[in-house]
Formats: C-alpha cells, structure tokens, sequence
C-alpha cells in the first residue's frame, strides 16, 4: 500500500475559500506525493479525491487477544466493512471493492456537527462526507496496524481527526475508534455531535441473506440491553448506553428455533482530561430519528432539525424490525486551539453479562483507549522485528516489515511451544487472504487465542519460504509438514487445515505446551 499510492497522482490543488468571520490557524501543506513520517506511517494528501484504492487492518490480536477484520478504502471515513471471524459475522456489512467505494460514505462511519459561534449562524457539517469539498482539506495516515484520517474544515473552523486501530490481548474482538475535535478558529466553538455507525448488522446474520433477503432478515433484528428484557414486550423507547443488537433467534426454515445469546456492541463515551474513568454516552439505534424522511442516509434531517444532540437522543426510537443505526450524542465547548475526543468500540460479546461485567468496565478504565493503541502498534512492530532494517532510504526501511507483515498473515508467524530443545512448531494469525478486492476468497480468523486459519497451500508455502532463515528453529518443519501433504499422483491439496494440538489429562508430562 505504501509504495502504491506514492505514485498515484495527485489532483491539482484546491484552495479553502477565506471566511471573513472566521479565519483559521494557517496549517503546513502536504508533498505532492504524500511523505513518510518518522514513526513508519505513510501520509497521503487529498486521499478522497485520488484513484480509489482499497487495504485492511491486519486483524491481529496478539497471542492473548481475540481478533477482528477491518477492511478499508480511501473514501468517506475509510472502515468499508468490519466484522469477527469470516463474512457471515459482520457488525458493518461486507461488499465488493466495486460496492464499498460508493456506499462507505453513506452506510459506514459517519460524523455529524453542529457548529456555533458568537455572531453566526449555527452550520451544520458532516466531515469526510461530501467529496472534493473545497473548504476542506483532508489526508490519510496509513500505518501497519492502524488508519488515521484528517479534514481540516477552513470554513467551520474545525479539525477531525478519526484513528482507528483493532483492540489487542482482551478477551473479545473489538475495533477503536477515536475521533478527535480542534477549535482551529480565533473564536470559541460550540458544538452539538453525533458521530457512529450509519448501519450496524446485529449478530446472527450472514452475508447471503444479507444480500438476498435483507428486508425479510430485519424481521429478527432487536436491540437488547436498552430498555427491553429479553421475556419482556415493554420497550424503552428513549436512547440507551450499552445496546446489545442481535436476531431474536435463529432464522433457519426448520421446526427447531435456537436461541440466540451472543450478540454484537456499540458503546461511546468523552475522554475525561484527568484520570478519572470515563462516562457512557447515550446511543442512537433508529436511524430514522437522525436522518428522518431521508432513505438515502445523506441529510441528517431529525438532527438538523433537532434543539441539540441531547434532545434527539431522547427522542422515541423504534428498535425491533429494522436495521439499526448506532451514533453516539455528545456536546463540547471549545475556546482556540483546544480539543475534545470521543472514542467509541464496537465489536462482539459471547453474552450482555459480558458487556457489562467485562468489556465496558475494562474500555472505561483510565487510560484503556491509548494503552490499546500502543499495544497495537508494538504487537506489529514485534512481529516484523526480524526484519528490521536502518538504511539510508526509510521508505525501504517501512516497506520491508510491512512486505513481512504481509507475508505472515498468510504463512504466519512461527512460535515454539514445549520443550525447548525441541519445540512444537505453531504458525499463529495466518488465513486466507480475503479482502474487498480479491472478493472470491472465503477468509477465516478465528476468535480465538493463538488466533489462525486455513490457508490454500500455494500460499502458506510460498510466504514461508523464508522461515527458516528469519527463524532457525523452524528448521525442516515446513518441508516435512509440505511434503508430507503431497498427494500420490504428485498433486498437492487445495488448502492447508488449521492446526490442532490435543492436551494429555490433568497431571500428565506430555503437555503440548
């Protein structure tokens, strides 16, 4: 991706029109070409506006985390589709390159303000949104194990900065989101928010049904945990905090119903300037009351017509039969120069027990968000650490680990486990390589510990061929384990299965690990 798009073109520069009533703090220009910064990330400027090309977050949890697919694409604010495990456990639908460059500015992240200051008007904004907008100046920041974008607003006065990252060495798969607010006006600003996801797939449905019979799915789909017992007709119509969006139960033509107990997350709360912990912010789930008559989900109509974010988030919300939205209601005041940040996750629990008891709890300490970034970007830089380099050209330098990155997650990542002497080898985070653009693959990332996949042979063969020079102690396993699997009339399988170790009995010696 790194050497890609520096050698896209870049359109000719578009000028932010001069506000008399408010003029903003002057901003350094970008390259042409985009420019490597000294952390590893790769800076592209005016990424809307260039060729559409489309990339992912690694989807790695650590050894001790439980991961999450998130793929992205250089329009609207980026996340295209995300989800656990495979297709069929979307929280944002999966679609084809083709599809994701023209619906992730209306179905994906969306962000939403209400600007006011002294003397004007109050304007509404939607940054990331309308693209080749003049008053804006926008740039991607692609790093190895996140994806950050700026819009520098010229006429509202407003920077948003949007990181995502996945969440490592927690037990349930999540992706942050962190979405940053700069008064980059003379004036002190006011603003009203809203800021989610415009469409939320609850847990339970699956990609063929999404894209055959979408309508008919929405006959399952609920909103737990805001206001609705499980056993209880009664709903709370008003916003909640912790909502919990699965299918009533299973939707399969047979005489057996199953019950459905897990369920996919949304929650958002403000970053408190001291240590103290973080409060929940209220959820929108009906996207009718944000964008109204408008099924197109481009004007937020209930918002704009709405005294504040408050008051629509107390607004009557319909959160049976349809598909949900899920966009957090906050307010800042702002004076020059300061700034306020919402960070939200979004991801999957086994139960609501669980996403009270544990994943809220754990995301509201103080600190969580930016521990899990830096988590994040260490867990990266360790496993493309053997091949480190410190040439004369960083450009090189960052390609080589993202080259190895790249490689691991189809061949994976050695580890040795047991005997030291002799170790049993175990190639954790490798899958098939599925992404928007290589559509017809069926990728699989387990949420599971030591995280890995199947992969189709030629693959995991080809992006291990350097193992045992990067990892001596692999020595022949590779070639015993390929070999081994070549078939009689010298024909190899299609794919390589998941490993598997079988643990002896309490109190035995002859652990695997």
């Amino acid at each position: 991706v790194m050497l890609a798009v520096a050698g896209v073109a870049r359109r000719a520069a578009v000028a932010v029109p001069r506000v008399a009533r408010e003029r903003p703090i002057a901003l350094a220009a970008e390259p042409e070409g985009g420019r490597l910064l000294g952390d590893g990330r790769y800076v592209v400027p005016d990424f809307d506006s260039r060729k559409p090309f489309a990339s992912f977050l690694p989807g790695v949890g650590g050894e001790w985390g439980k991961p999450m697919w998130a793929f992205y694409v250089n329009r609207g604010q980026g996340v295209a589709a995300f989800g656990v495990e495979n297709k069929d456990g979307p929280l944002l639908e999966f679609e084809p390159a083709n599809k994701a460059y023209a619906d992730a500015s209306f179905k994906g992240f969306r962000t939403m303000l209400k600007v006011s200051r002294r003397g004007r008007a109050t304007e509404l904004a939607q940054p990331f949104f309308a693209p080749d907008d003049a008053r804006a100046n926008r740039t991607m920041i692609v790093g190895m194990n996140e994806l950050e974008l700026v819009e520098v607003d010229g006429a509202a006065g407003i920077e948003t900065r949007v990181l995502y990252y996945t969440v490592p060495g927690e037990d349930f798969p999540a992706l942050a989101r962190r979405v940053t607010f700069t008064n980059v006006g003379r004036t002190r600003a006011e603003l009203e928010i809203l800021d989610g996801l415009a469409k939320l797939e609850p847990f339970g449905v699956n990609s063929g049904m999404l894209q055959a019979m979408g309508r008919t799915l929405e006959g399952w789909m609920r909103v737990y945990h805001c206001g609705r017992a499980e056993d209880s007709a009664v709903v709370e119509k008003a916003a909640c905090e912790l909502p919990y969006f699965k299918l009533s139960a299973s939707t399969a033509d047979s005489a057996q119903v199953q019950a459905i107990e897990e369920g996919n997350f949304a929650f958002a709360f403000a970053e408190p300037a001291g240590g103290e912990p973080a409060a929940l912010l209220p959820m929108i789930v009906d996207p009718d009351v944000v964008f109204g008559r408008d099924t197109t989900l481009r004007a937020p109509e209930g918002f704009a017509a709405a005294a504040s974010a408050a008051a629509l988030a107390a607004a009557d919300e319909v959160k049976v039969s349809k598909t949900p939205c899920a966009f957090s209601a906050s307010a800042a005041s702002l004076r020059p120069g300061a700034s306020a940040t919402v960070t939200s996750l979004w991801g999957r629990a086994e139960s609501v027990a669980q996403l009270v008891d544990d994943v809220a709890p754990a995301a509201l300490a103080p600190g969580f968000a930016a521990r899990k970034r830096a988590e994040a970007v260490a867990l990266t830089e360790r496993l493309t650490a053997v091949v480190r380099s410190d040439t004369a050209n960083p450009l090189f330098d960052a390609f080589s680990r993202q080259m190895m990155l790249d490689n691991l997650l189809r061949g994976g990542f050695p580890e040795f486990l047991g005997d030291a002497e002799n170790p049993k080898v175990y190639h954790t985070f490798s899958r098939i390589h599925g992404d928007l653009e290589r559509d017809y693959n069926n990728f699989q990332i387990d949420a599971t510990y030591y995280s890995q996949g199947s992969g189709n042979y030629r693959d995991v063969n080809q992006n291990r061929r350097v193992d045992v020079l990067l990892f001596p102690k692999v020595k022949d396993f590779n070639l015993r384990q390929f070999l081994t699997l070549k078939q009689a009339d010298g024909y190899n399988p299609l794919t390589v299965a998941t490993a598997f170790f079988s643990l002896a009995p309490v109190g035995s010696t002859d652990d695997a690990a």
